[in-house]
């Protein structure tokens, strides 16, 4: 009972965190902390790389991970190859990977040249969080280590958190730039939905995102639009014209 109560406190104290985060340092801490607690090694932060990027190290917002390893990476011509960059692209779900995930497609030579870049920086596996932005780059939240492949709920509860990590940074951005606040591709993807007239369950059938991800996403929503219901927050949507 008391290690629930302490992974419960852990949470709690996490989301006031990232709630009052205040700069990217701010935000470099609070993913440290979430890599530890998932026995993770590594964190990343990248701009979504778009189809002709050669480059991963130009996509890096936030990494605990040092230059050289982003450097030997792109001297192997991964950012262009790797599949998975594609399916991060289309899909809003976390995506996990281990190294048998990334072998095909490269000549052996390149493969152990990766293989013993991975090994230097205890890294076997590891789960990307996409988050995608109705206008300009999406996101790309990466954690690695040798950590084996989480169940699904712990997938889920990490997903969450990583989705306020960023919501965090947009509202910093926005505080930065003077702008409003943006709405992510899911959270209007979950507006579209609501006025449509579907309920959360229903919505999380379709993005393949457990209950608790989406009743999250929607408390956001309700936040960002100060809205009691989500009836109230569809007509304010309308309204605002972020969703038509």
């Amino acid at each position: 009972m008391t290690r629930f109560s302490v992974i419960s406190d852990e949470q709690r104290q996490l989301r006031i965190d990232i709630e009052q985060a205040a700069t990217l340092d701010d935000i470099s801490l609070v993913l440290e902390r979430l890599a530890r607690q998932f026995s993770f090694t590594t964190f990343s932060v990248f701009s979504m790389p778009v189809d002709e990027e050669r480059s991963l190290s130009a996509c890096i917002l936030l990494t605990n991970c040092p230059s050289e390893f982003f450097e030997r990476y792109d001297a192997l011509g991964y950012a262009t190859l790797m599949p998975i960059l594609q399916k991060l692209r289309e899909v809003f779900h976390p995506v996990p990977w281990c190294l048998g995930d990334v072998e095909d497609g490269f000549d052996p030579q390149a493969l152990i040249e990766f293989r013993q870049l991975l090994d230097e920086f205890n890294i076997s596996a590891g789960l990307h969080f996409p988050v995608h932005f109705a206008v300009g780059s999406g996101r790309i939240v990466s954690f690695g280590g040798h950590q084996p492949k989480l169940m699904g709920p712990r997938i889920e509860e990490l997903n969450r958190l990583v989705i306020e990590v960023v919501g965090r940074l947009v509202t910093l951005q926005a505080q930065k730039t003077g702008g409003p606040l943006d709405f992510t591709a899911l959270e209007r993807y979950c507006l579209r939905q609501l006025a449509r007239g579907l309920e959360a369950g229903a919505i999380s059938s379709e993005l393949r995102l457990r209950g608790k991800t989406v009743q999250y996403l929607l408390a956001s929503i309700r936040r960002k639009l100060q809205a009691s219901s989500p009836s109230e927050a569809v007509a304010k949507a309308i309204r605002l014209g972020i969703i038509s």
